[in-house]
């Protein structure tokens, strides 16, 4: 059976990108086809950019809140133009691992919803999103994000190494933190997160950790972690930032995150993948999260953590470093993912 993904993102997302190599592994041809333009894109195991997804006999609707609409008395071009998309393709698409984000309500949240009544199955990964769908009459589904059958690859582990090496970290000293600037859409200031993430990065310095700032996300203007890495390292005096997108094929962006994410001491989750990643390796993050997608993560899994731009103090600290003690099993999770992904398969067949 082909593959294809639709209402796709950006490889240049690597929790995105994440999601893309994670449902190549769990296609029966072991990859996955996609039309997605970009005039950088990054290496994605198990993803063929053909520029077109004729033949394909399923088509799966992926991204995580790729349902955003930015406008909240109208409705976007971009969100009309994701919701064609999966109407066009009816009863051979089906909607996986996706969230239902804080902006898409109203007239918009109706539009998916009537949309989404003329799909195969619908499964979503945190129960606010269930429970919306669910209200407005949509036979929906509860799993987990796709990204948690990956796990740490060896080469890719190799280079996580080398990476931390050129920076001068140490393993087992060092404390990863993925970085959100602010965001209309999440009722995110950009000088309250920066404060937050500052304060964090010092107090941590203090306690004689490494902390560096993790580059995520490199899209846009509109979503990308450099800018916010430049503005806080000079607050933080320097810290070191590392960024996976140096990486060169063959090795993946990617992996190479997934690999960072599984070897430091600890990980301050702000982005929501950095947090699954760090996961799939069988260790805790601490969850900094900003919407309802990070917040379900830690109350499902019985995580740490707290919200974004809500202060830090001296608890917040220590939490921060328990979490690097804490170990995590993502089999179970996996194979729900998986189950719940072969079922959606044999329904749109």
């Amino acid at each position: 059976m082909k593959l294809g993904l639709i209402s796709t993102y950006s490889t240049r997302n690597l929790g995105d990108a994440a999601i893309y190599s994670a449902l190549a592994q769990l296609a029966p041809e072991r990859r996955v086809h996609c039309n997605l333009a970009e005039s950088y894109p990054t290496l994605v195991r198990g993803l063929e950019r053909n520029g077109t997804l004729a033949g394909c006999d399923a088509f799966v609707s992926v991204g995580g809140d790729i349902f955003n609409n930015a406008r909240p008395k109208l409705i976007t071009r971009r969100f009309l133009s994701l919701l064609w998309e999966v109407l066009s393709h009816g009863r051979h698409a089906f909607v996986f691992g996706q969230s239902i984000p804080p902006s898409c309500r109203g007239m918009a949240l109706r539009l998916l919803s009537g949309a989404f009544r003329r799909l195969g199955p619908i499964v979503v990964r945190d129960t606010q999103s269930y429970r919306l769908l669910k209200d407005h009459g949509i036979a929906a589904e509860l799993s987990h994000d796709t990204a948690f059958v990956l796990r740490p690859q060896t080469t890719a582990i190799h280079a996580a190494y080398a990476l931390l090496e050129q920076h001068g970290l140490s393993p087992e000293r060092t404390v990863l933190i993925s970085l959100r600037g602010g965001s209309t859409m999440y009722g995110l200031d950009n000088g309250e997160c920066d404060r937050d993430l500052a304060v964090i990065t010092h107090q941590l310095t203090a306690r004689g950790h490494q902390p560096a700032l993790l580059v995520q996300a490199d899209c846009n203007a509109g979503d990308t972690d450099k800018m916010q890495a430049t503005r806080l390292a000079k607050i933080a005096g320097g810290v070191p930032v590392i960024d996976p997108f140096t990486i060169l094929p063959p090795l993946s962006p990617c992996d190479v995150l997934t690999a960072l994410l599984s070897v430091v001491n600890i990980v301050v989750g702000v982005r929501y993948h950095s947090a699954i990643l760090r996961l799939v390796s069988g260790r805790a993050p601490f969850v900094l999260y900003y919407s309802n997608k990070g917040r379900d993560l830690c109350e499902r899994l019985n995580l740490p953590g707290q919200r974004l731009s809500s202060g830090v103090d001296d608890d917040l600290i220590l939490a921060i470093e328990k979490s690097g003690e804490m170990s995590f099993d993502p089999n179970p999770i996996s194979r729900d993912v998986t189950q719940h992904f072969n079922n959606c398969l044999q329904k749109v067949a």
